[in-house]
């Protein structure tokens, strides 16, 4: 009895072990920052997104098996180049937020927003972006073409991500970005790749991966450990087929359209052979900083992700522009962009797939969208029947009608309802993971219109009461006319 006791208690230290070590994942730096709108562009060397469920999150298992494919997959990656290096110019920018203290941007456009790929009613605007993002102007994008953009509130657990981000654009009236999207860091930070055409609008990278997984920060080499996979982009790749997106999960979408079979699908997982040690990488000359890197890559691996020059892994913009930002990273590791190139392609192999991922719709998608409340709000001059609407069939809708957020106790929407004053009707979606959607907001005025009666004497119009007026007094000058005629 007593070694059962014993045991319980050491399982007890383990699940606690492993839970706070989940909770450590998401920690933001000790402080108050309940005043703050931009924190700043860093987060901290143990943060990581997504949770323990993640492939974002995962090591590779010391019994992985070798993909079948792996020959020709490694073939076409040796060819591209013979060393892995650092991407130089397409990195994109962290923004640190607390979201509670910014005046968002609402109703912004943008080509592909995820939480909008289907519109559930014509008459909104299906580029229109209706949640509320915490973004000012001062803030830059990844300045490039592709301008990738990654705002992250640490306490919400909740990332905004853009391409083709340009405030400029916006500013004259066009759209804000290409891709939108919401990703809730305490996910599984993947989607679905059986989503039709709307996958297209899945992710900021061309694989339809989150642009924070796989990113590199310069806090995790200052802190010795890398605890994630890493990200990284070749110039080939084997895109569709029949005219389905050719990919393995994690990644749910490609932007490639060669038919290749030479070429390796986005989803792939490299790693570094785990059998190398620090002897191996002395001989290559790879430096403490490189070192970290390189035990990652035998650890996590990387995953291919992006369509560019490579075999290139993707890192943290540190400045406004790609050479400021290569500066950075070189004031804070020396030679890093050098030593990286040390790492021979031809030590990697290819994982095969660890099991299926499973794609959970009714968790994930709940963060992802705004529901719909219709009309959308307006001046009206009669009552209002209001519906609250969403393509997540499995979600309860909660709403407010005073302006408050509403939580799950709130009232609970059990179908159309009517308004006959003004108010502000605030509405949420929650899921079966008890995850809140993002707040639907819409305002209602309501006032007395008169109908005007035309005068018949002009085109100008005037009210019953002083039409009446003018007629008695007209009647009355008659009279008095008529009597001054006789008498």
């Amino acid at each position: 009895m007593k070694t059962f006791f014993v045991i319980l208690f050491l399982l007890k230290i383990a699940i606690q072990l492993v839970c706070c070590t989940e909770e450590e994942d998401h920690l933001f730096y000790e402080g108050d920052y309940s005043k703050s709108d931009i924190i700043g562009n860093s987060l901290p060397g143990t943060w990581r997104p997504f949770n323990s469920d993640s492939p974002w999150t995962k090591k590779i298992p010391s019994d992985a098996q070798t993909h079948p494919d792996n020959e020709k997959y490694m073939s076409t990656f040796q060819a591209a180049s013979g060393n892995i290096r650092f991407t130089q110019v397409y990195n994109p920018p962290i923004w640190v937020v607390n979201y509670n203290n910014f005046d968002l941007l609402r109703d912004f456009i943008a080509d592909y927003p995820f939480d909008r790929w289907d519109p559930i009613d014509i008459t909104v605007n299906p580029h229109t972006v209706d949640i509320g993002l915490p973004c000012v102007e001062s803030m830059y994008g990844e300045p490039t073409e592709d301008g990738h953009m990654i705002i992250i509130d640490p306490f919400m657990q909740v990332s905004w991500e853009m391409s083709k981000f340009d405030w400029d654009r916006h500013k004259s009236g066009d759209y804000l970005c290409s891709t939108f999207n919401v990703w809730d860091l305490s996910g599984i930070g993947y989607g679905d790749n059986d989503e039709g055409w709307r996958n297209g609008c899945r992710g900021g990278r061309g694989s339809g991966y989150p642009v924070i997984a796989g990113l590199l920060r310069p806090e995790e080499l200052e802190m010795g450990e890398i605890r994630h996979p890493l990200t990284f982009s070749l110039p080939n790749l084997q895109g569709h087929a029949d005219g389905a997106p050719f990919v393995s999960p994690p990644a749910c979408r490609s932007d490639g359209s060669d038919q290749n079979t030479d070429y390796p699908m986005y989803g792939l997982l490299f790693q570094l052979d785990p059998s190398l040690g620090n002897d191996d990488f002395e001989s290559w000359g790879l430096d403490n900083n490189t070192k970290v890197i390189a035990k990652c890559l035998q650890e996590y691996g990387m995953y291919f992700g992006e369509r560019g020059g490579g075999p290139a892994i993707a890192q943290q913009l540190l400045a406004e522009t790609s050479d400021g930002s290569i500066e950075e990273w070189e004031r804070r590791f020396p030679d890093i962009y050098k030593s990286m190139k040390k790492i021979p392609t031809s030590a990697f192999r290819v994982v095969a797939n660890q099991g299926e991922l499973k794609y959970d719709d009714e968790n994930y998608d709940t963060i992802n969208v705004t529901p719909l409340i219709k009309p959308i709000g307006g001046e009206f001059d009669s009552d209002q029947e209001i519906s609250l609407l969403s393509r997540i069939q499995t979600a309860e809708f909660y709403y407010t009608l005073d302006g408050s957020e509403p939580t799950e106790n709130s009232i609970k929407y059990e179908g159309p309802f009517k308004l006959s004053e003004p108010c502000t009707v605030k509405a949420i979606l929650i899921g079966s993971s008890r995850r809140n959607s993002l707040i639907a907001t819409a305002h209602f005025d309501y006032s007395v219109v008169v109908t005007p009666i035309p005068d018949p004497t002009n085109d100008d119009t005037t009210d019953n009461a002083t039409l009446m007026s003018n007629k008695f007094f007209l009647v009355l000058l008659l009279m008095i006319s008529l009597i001054k005629f006789i008498f």
